[in-house]
C-alpha cells in the first residue's frame, strides 16, 4: 500500500521481495505468524536500528498518520 500511495505522488517505486510473490508473507499471516499488532514505544522500536535510529524515526514521523491526514502533506 505505501509502494502504491508513493507512486501515486510521483515518485519511482521499487518493491523486492525474496518470495515467490510481492506482499506473500502477509498473505501467509495467519499461518507464519507475522504479527501486525505488535506495539511498542516508538523510542524502543527505532532503537533497535542502532546508528540509523534516527533516521527510521524521521521514517516513522513522516508516515505518521498526524503527517498523513486528508488534506495534510506528509
Amino acid at each position: 500500500m505505501a509502494a502504491e500511495a508513493l507512486a501515486a505522488g510521483g515518485a519511482q517505486v521499487d518493491v523486492f521481495d525474496a518470495m515467490p510473490s510481492v506482499g506473500r508473507k502477509f498473505l501467509l499471516a495467519g499461518k507464519g505468524g507475522l504479527n501486525l499488532t505488535h506495539a511498542e514505544p516508538r523510542a524502543a522500536f527505532t532503537r533497535r536500528f542502532g546508528r540509523e535510529a534516527e533516521r527510521v524515526a524521521a521514517w516513522l514521523e513522516a508516515l505518521s498518520p498526524r503527517a498523513c491526514a486528508p488534506g495534510q502533506r506528509a
